[in-house]
């Protein structure tokens, strides 16, 4: 399945394949699923390119499960 990262829509069920782009796009998409301090931060950034996320929502939660841990 071809993602365009820039233009297409995306949801939580968006797979995370080998040509994922952290796009404007994107990031919109994620603000939208964790709230306004989402950000690709170091340990996002590592996460999202172990390739152990298999969809947008995959990262969201991991996103928000760290937020929970911080505090």
């Amino acid at each position: 399945m071809k993602i365009d990262w820039h233009s297409d829509p995306l949801t939580r069920e968006t797979p995370v394949n080998s040509s994922f782009r952290k796009t404007q796009n994107v990031r919109r998409t994620l603000v939208a699923l964790c709230g306004p301090e989402f950000r690709f931060d170091h340990d996002m950034i590592a996460y999202v390119d172990s390739h152990q996320p298999e969809t947008l929502g995959a990262i969201a939660d991991y996103w928000l499960a760290r937020r929970r841990a911080i505090g």
